[in-house]
């Protein structure tokens, strides 16, 4: 099986600048990220649920999450404040550490994960699916023999990507948010990887998930699900921490150092065309600091203070 395995890895909350990282880095001549995948976090879906179309009922869904989570639940360091969603992710990035890179999955058994992943699209409203959904529900090429965990998740990560690019022909990296939680389970599969950690003031990514949500407490609990994993990703050294106002305000020294981080014969190539796929929410290759202002006055004094108040250590650890 002639596979690439991905290069890097970039993590980070919701909203706090990974996507356009990610777009950013694509626009490269000779750098790839494949943008939201769910590729790992489908697979633990998969194991958890052991359904082998991807329809369970919703009840039976629960159920099994609960039953299958419950010995990797763990207090939290942040106990007093911690919301059930973390508690509730923080169990399943410890529960994918029992996955082992070279544990052998049957060729039935990753069609059964493939359309567990599938469905994650499939449920999506049709106008709001991007041509990579579209594209990707199609198919992912089947495998016919047996294969490792390793190897399935990097085949399925170089199917996808090939709907693109020739992922044989540049850097490969891959970037869902929600991947976050399981950073040291990827770490394992991958150990030659590279991670990038990305991160933006606390108030000003909660006050942009609340844009994007409208709700307020839902903003903080989704906050709330990537604290830990910042803390402990943030200490770790083989992880470049990329704060979102040094994307934003100084866009191509950021970049430089990250293409530098990933190889050191990487350099910034301005000229270079943009990538379709990726750049199909931006225009140009201009960060729009009209949206970067825009975020934080979605919340009142007391919410933002509230924000500041609850996640301080995260502002100390990364800004000083």
């Amino acid at each position: 099986m002639d596979l690439q395995h991905p290069s890097f890895f970039i993590f980070g909350p919701e909203r706090s600048g990974t996507t356009l990282l990610t777009f950013l880095l694509s626009g490269q001549p000779d750098v790839f990220v494949l943008n939201d995948s769910y590729v790992f976090d489908r697979y633990v879906e998969w194991a958890l649920l052991g359904d082998r179309n991807g329809r369970l009922p919703k009840a039976k869904r629960m159920t099994r999450l609960v039953a299958g989570l419950a010995p990797s639940i763990r207090p939290s360091f942040r106990r007093k404040t911690c919301s059930l969603r973390q508690v509730y992710y923080a169990a399943r990035g410890r529960y994918a550490l029992r996955f082992q890179p070279d544990d052998v999955v049957s060729a039935d058994e990753a069609r059964g994960y493939h359309r567990v992943l599938k469905a994650r699209y499939l449920g999506s409203p049709t106008s709001g699916r991007s041509r990579f959904h579209t594209e990707y529900v199609e198919g992912i090429p089947q495998l016919d023999d047996d294969v490792t965990i390793r190897d399935l998740l990097s085949w399925t990560i170089n199917s996808i990507s090939s709907l693109f690019i020739d992922s044989h022909q540049a850097v490969l990296g891959e970037k869902t948010p929600i991947h976050t939680p399981y950073a040291e389970w990827i770490k394992c599969l991958y150990p030659f990887s590279k991670r990038i950690l990305m991160v933006r003031d606390p108030v000003a990514n909660v006050a942009s998930i609340h844009r994007r949500y409208g709700d307020f407490d839902r903003a903080v609990r989704t906050y709330d699900m990537y604290a830990e994993c910042l803390m402990t990703l943030g200490s770790k050294s083989d992880a470049l921490v990329v704060t979102h106002e040094d994307l934003t305000s100084s866009t191509r020294s950021t970049l430089g150092q990250i293409l530098s981080f990933l190889d050191p014969s990487l350099s910034l190539d301005e000229t270079c065309p943009v990538n379709a796929y990726t750049k199909s929410e931006y225009t140009g290759r201009a960060v729009d600091k009209g949206r970067v202002s825009m975020a934080p006055n979605t919340l009142s004094t007391a919410q933002a203070n509230l924000v500041a108040a609850r996640f301080r250590p995260i502002r100390q650890r990364f800004y000083g």
